[in-house]
């Protein structure tokens, strides 16, 4: 994904050490606030826990949409993507593999996950079962 709207346009970066995915312990992940679309990303490399209660490793791109953001969508809302191997966490293939989750942090929709580089967005190509 391209946080950049314009050749000169930068956003804030930076590197915390921080629980992404929940499990209490500390991850070191990256961290971008989009200030133009108003969104925070996170991306991270390791451990996560599956749906399926299993353990999975690899990437995860989480963005979480913030106030007044210029998709009207709600704070808080957001999604994650993940790369899975096949089979991990009862992947049908390798690729990436996410969900939309309201302000809450309940998924809306899950699935294979598509890079969507016009709208800096996910696209959730086939829900899964």
């Amino acid at each position: 994904m391209n946080t950049a709207n314009s050749p000169g346009d930068t956003d804030s970066f930076w590197v915390q050490q921080i629980d992404v995915n929940g499990d209490g312990t500390v991850e070191s992940a990256n961290l971008i606030w989009d200030d133009e679309d108003r969104i925070l990303y996170f991306y991270y490399e390791g451990g996560f826990k599956c749906k399926n209660g299993k353990t999975g490793s690899g990437a995860v791109l989480i963005g979480v949409n913030g106030k007044d953001n210029p998709r009207n969508r709600p704070a808080g809302s957001g999604f994650y993507a993940v790369s899975l191997d096949k089979d991990e966490c009862g992947a049908e293939e390798a690729g990436l593999w996410g969900c939309r989750f309201d302000a809450a942090g309940n998924p809306t929709a899950c699935g294979t996950v598509g890079i969507d580089d016009k709208y800096d967005d996910i696209i959730i190509l086939t829900a899964s079962k």
